[in-house]
């Protein structure tokens, strides 16, 4: 949250100028190509675009906050919530593989499903033994359905 924060503090100021000053203390050459494209990129974003990319990490470390006390507490509803949290990012995920596919990309989208899967099953095996959840659905045959039936009926 404190990071959102700091975002604002750089309304009206020369962002990339204030970047490159720490790149420059911390001894890397800003004549690097993937430095320079970095500061180019930020000579042009705008206090709109910092405004929006503040609210935006706000809400992502409310979101986590809220997830990490629930969890920390023990609360039933924080482990559908990190469900819901984890799985909300698959489409995402999904649109940039799908934009432009890279390997790095595919494996995060991968990984991401597998702990969500993993989550389901683990939530879905401690409902189980609390009992708060069938052990197994188990199929009834058509003719014990009808005599059920008949039997309530008649």
């Amino acid at each position: 949250m404190a990071f959102a924060g700091g975002i604002l503090g750089f309304l009206d100021k020369d962002v990339d100028g204030i970047v490159g000053n720490w790149i420059s203390e911390m001894g890397v050459s800003l004549q690097n190509p993937h430095i320079a494209a970095l500061l180019a990129k930020l000579n042009v974003v705008t206090n709109r675009q910092l405004e929006q990319l503040s609210i935006f990490t706000f809400c992502f470390s409310g979101m986590f906050l809220t997830e990490g006390t629930g969890l920390l507490l023990r609360r039933q509803w924080a482990k559908y919530f990190t469900i819901i949290a984890t799985a909300a990012f698959i489409p995402v995920e999904a649109y940039t593989l799908l934009s432009r596919f890279g390997w790095t990309k595919l494996t995060i989208l991968v990984v991401n499903i597998a702990v969500v899967w993993l989550l389901i099953i683990m939530l879905r095996r401690e409902q189980r033994r609390a009992g708060t959840l069938p052990a197994k659905s188990q199929s009834v045959p058509v003719a014990e359905l009808s005599s059920t039936e008949e039997a309530v009926v008649g």
